[in-house]
């Protein structure tokens, strides 16, 4: 099952669980919004909305995000996997974006 949490607390999770940190600094991840997207969005104030969509637009561009996004779904089917960043608030982090996309891909062949 597709999963998310935050960094703070991810040292918490059951040892079985498959970990995917999904952020840009320190893990420098593939699922990561760019540098550029973050710093436009927080310098222009924009709404989490707005964001969505310039990520969904910048990720479903990025072929190896997609493969990534892929294998996750695939090990989904079978294990806990919990997508992790530093945003407390996951109502406006982009790792619950991704799981609506993963969740969306097609099934894994």
């Amino acid at each position: 099952m597709l999963k998310e949490t935050y960094f703070a607390i991810s040292n918490r999770l059951p040892d079985d669980v498959i970990k995917v940190f999904v952020m840009r600094a320190r893990f420098n991840s593939v699922l990561a919004p760019s540098w550029k997207l973050l710093n436009k969005a927080k310098a222009e104030n924009w709404s989490f909305e707005k964001y969505r969509k310039h990520f969904i637009k910048e990720i479903m561009s990025n072929q190896k995000a997609i493969e990534k996004m892929r294998e996750i779904k695939k090990l989904a089917e079978t294990k806990d996997v919990y997508l992790i960043c530093y945003e407390k608030d996951a109502s406006k982090c982009h790792r619950t974006i991704l799981i609506e996309l993963i969740n969306k891909l097609e099934e894994v062949k």
